[in-house]
Order: C-alpha cells, then structure tokens, then sequence
C-alpha cells in the first residue's frame, strides 16, 4: 500500500504543468515598444531596457524603456514611454526620444585601427 501511495504522489508530481519563469506586468508594453520603434526607426534593435513604471494619476500608468538599435549610420538609444488606462490598458500616448550622445561613446571600429 505505501508503494501505491509513493507511486500515486510522483504521478501527481509529474503530471502538473510547471511553469518556471512568470511573464514580467511590463511584457506586453515591452513588445509595443519594439514593435513601434522599429516601425519608426526601421533599425535592429539589439538590446532592451525596463526603466520602470510611474503612476501618473489614479487611473493612469506609464511605463517606460530604453532601447538600443543598430543601422547602417551607427548606433544610438531610444527612450519610449507608453502611457495607458490602468483599468482598461487602453494606450494613450506613445512618446520616443532619440538619446543625442557624445561622439566618444561611440563604440570604436578596431577594424580600420592601426597598431
């Protein structure tokens, strides 16, 4: 009978679905972020950032991130903020800023260097 028992708990055990990594609250407005940046930019994006998320009133949220894309001219970052209706997550504004960094962040082409 305590075979059984054991044989019956490690059923159960394999049995239930596991689920090891929980999708992030800011996930579907990471995607929208994406998705409008590459639109407007027509670039690869090739590393994302969650900057966080701010109340900016009782009924409205805004999250926001910074995305790093690459063409053809370099690199340079982008700052998207997506404000939405926490009740109904209805988007009310998508706002992208261009970061304008100095020259010497600039990553360095070794390629063309001579040593």
């Amino acid at each position: 009978m305590r075979i059984l028992v054991c044989l019956f708990m490690m059923l159960l055990a394999f049995s239930m679905p596991v689920r090891l990594h929980a999708e992030p609250a800011y996930a579907k407005w990471g995607a929208l972020a994406v998705q409008e940046t590459k639109k407007r930019y027509n670039a690869d994006i090739i590393d994302y950032l969650h900057l966080g998320r701010k109340p900016i009133s009782p009924d409205i949220s805004e999250e926001s991130f910074r995305l790093w894309l690459k063409d053809p001219s370099g690199e340079f970052g982008v700052i998207v903020r997506i404000r939405f209706r926490n009740d109904t997550e209805e988007v009310l504004s998508i706002r992208m800023n261009k970061l304008n960094l100095p020259s010497f962040y600039q990553p360095f082409d070794f390629s063309s260097a001579i040593f």
